[in-house]
């Protein structure tokens, strides 16, 4: 489980397009419309983008079971949630 947050911390400074990859290759599942912006840590044991949903720059959110963002919501700038 260590090494999946460190992936997920290494993918932090990569395109939205490469970390979706990278996430649904670990067991996410992120629509192929979401958006993972650059520099927002995104650490969690499950993930569930649904299409449009949107994690925006500078966001962390860390520390929890699951994070599940139903279609069309987004998580502005600079917010922190652990």
């Amino acid at each position: 489980m260590k090494i999946k947050k460190i992936i997920q911390l290494l993918s932090t400074p990569l395109p939205s397009s490469i970390r979706r990859l990278i996430y649904n290759l670990m067991g996410n599942k992120i629509d192929k419309t979401a958006k993972i912006s650059t520099f927002s840590i995104l650490v969690a044991k499950n993930i569930i983008m649904e299409p449009e949903s949107k994690v925006a720059r500078l966001c962390i959110v860390v520390g929890l079971n699951n994070v599940h963002l139903k279609a069309y919501p987004k998580i502005s700038n600079y917010y922190f949630i652990f």
